[in-house]
């Protein structure tokens, strides 16, 4: 492979809107090595921010709500985690107004949620 594309466009393009803190807790199963113990992940990456539907927390605060404390996959990981902080969209600003403008309320209530800083 060459490096003619490097100053190419990215092949996927981003989406439009702020940028969201954390990690992606994928990412960070990326970076250990398993089998492990949840107080080796700990040592490793526990004060690492993560994404989650409900907006940025630390690792640790999400394995302290996990019963496991040996991981023996990747997988096994990524469940535990998913079961506390849960799967879907990380709430953004720009997300949240997306759905203030699809909202089934009428207008005026729409304007009330799209406008509430004014």
């Amino acid at each position: 492979m060459s490096d003619e594309n490097a100053d190419s466009e990215p092949p996927v393009q981003l989406g439009e809107g702020p940028d969201v803190e954390g990690a992606p807790v994928a990412r960070v199963a990326a970076r250990l090595t398993w089998p492990a113990p949840q107080s080796d992940i700990l040592n490793q990456e526990g004060d690492v921010t993560i994404r989650t539907p409900a907006g940025p927390q630390t690792l640790s605060s999400v394995l302290e709500q996990t019963d496991t404390e040996y991981f023996d996959t990747r997988d096994s990981f990524l469940e535990a985690v998913n079961s506390v902080i849960g799967v879907g969209p990380v709430d953004t600003v720009w997300f949240t107004l997306q759905s203030a403008l699809s909202w089934p309320g009428d207008s005026t209530q729409r304007n009330l949620l799209v406008n509430w800083d004014e």
